[in-house]
């Protein structure tokens, strides 16, 4: 048995195969989360590979010692990719195939091998999300009709939130054997590290800077951000505004902004430090629609700053526990330029936030949750090998 490093050991037997299905470029909140229990499990002695297309999470995966085999998903892998995963799984001796997201989680079940090969499945985002992509209702009926015709070849679900294993029970998208909390972590250290490196670009003066972080898609709404920083614009002419990240609503978000503020905003496309944009922020926005979880507003906590967040899902759940930001109301620009500029003019209450925020984050290690999923692949083997 391979020691964990902190006095328990890892199960017997135990050798990891991960499914992701993120194209790139850069990594999302699952991406990370998936390279933190990649190098967790390392360390800790475990055999661990990854199925993933040639992007960062593969060259990084690789360099933490995991063997990678490099696939493109597509939506024909929800019929054939099982073959793939189960020829790479037999070849590296995997007894536990690991999914990571709606498409990679199928194909793991379907992949499953009783007796030999078990699959665990993680659930980064909340049910009915993807009609905020797409808004197609017929998309999302046939999700779960998939979803839930595989249901019973899912030996673990986990899910990284209450709010998403509440919806997932409420979807009928649980299995019998329930479904298991295991939030995300956050590297805070590593975080301080990357924070003091500074960033380029933000706009000019030294007033205070509201921000957006995030995928610049439907689903984060960075068009209400856009609205609420028109709003604040029109009654402070104190306050900057940033936006930091890239996707389909790039350019309408651009525009939408130097419209409204040309003169005190920017817009930085992906940045090379997420942390140290976050630390040049007086106040971060996070305006999602849906969030499983929201690592941004995590990583925010950790770094001191104040959040104000829609109260959707996952996220609400985090500002309402660390009690480091203030909720609004999804689409409520308004609301949101109210809540920024309670922030803006409450330093003490901002200063309050901070620390709550640094201190809720310390629970949030990787160690923390590494040692919650060999939890999980214990039982799934016990399962599979009483």
């Amino acid at each position: 048995m391979a020691d964990d490093g902190s006095g328990r050991e890892a199960p017997a037997g135990l050798r990891v195969l991960f499914l992701n299905a993120f194209p790139g470029p850069g990594m999302g909140g699952g991406e990370v989360q998936t390279l933190h229990l990649v190098r967790g499990l390392v360390e800790r002695g475990v055999a661990v590979g990854l199925v993933c297309p040639p992007a960062e999470l593969a060259e990084r995966a690789r360099d933490a010692g995991a063997r990678v085999h490099e696939h493109r998903f597509s939506a024909s892998d929800l019929v054939v990719g099982h073959y793939l995963v189960r020829r790479i799984a037999a070849r590296g001796s995997f007894t536990v195939i690991h999914g990571t997201g709606y498409l990679t989680n199928i194909v793991a079940r379907h992949a499953r091998v009783p007796g030999r090969l078990a699959v665990v499945n993680t659930v980064h985002v909340m049910p009915g999300a993807s009609m905020h992509e797409t808004g197609s209702r017929l998309e999302l009926a046939a999700r779960r009709l998939l979803d839930r015709a595989s249901l019973d070849r899912a030996d673990a679900v986990v899910a990284v939130s209450s709010a998403v294993a509440q919806a997932l029970s409420a979807a009928r998208l649980a299995p019998p054997s329930g479904v298991r909390i295991i939030p995300n972590a956050v590297d805070a250290p590593a975080l301080e590290l990357a924070a003091a490196e500074g960033i380029a670009g933000l706009p000019s003066g030294v007033g205070p800077l509201v921000g957006f972080l995030g995928r610049l898609e439907r689903v984060k709404a960075p068009e209400v951000f856009v609205r609420a920083c028109a709003e604040l614009a029109s009654r402070r002419s104190d306050v900057r505004f940033a936006i930091a990240g890239s996707g389909s609503m790039a350019r309408e978000v651009a525009e939408g902004l130097r419209r409204c503020c040309e003169q005190r905003a920017a817009v930085l496309g992906t940045v090379t430090s997420a942390a140290a944009f976050m630390r040049a922020l007086s106040v971060l926005v996070v305006p999602s629609r849906s969030e499983a979880f929201s690592l941004v507003a995590l990583e925010a906590m950790a770094l001191g700053v104040p959040v104000v967040a829609t109260d959707v899902g996952g996220l609400g759940e985090l500002v309402r526990d660390s009690e480091a930001g203030l909720l609004v109301p999804p689409e409520d620009h308004v609301a949101i330029a109210d809540a920024v500029e309670r922030l803006l003019d409450d330093e003490p209450l901002r200063t309050r936030m901070a620390a709550a925020g640094r201190l809720y984050a310390e629970g949030f290690t990787i160690d923390r949750m590494v040692e919650q999923y060999l939890d999980v692949y214990r039982w799934v083997l016990e399962r599979i090998c009483p």
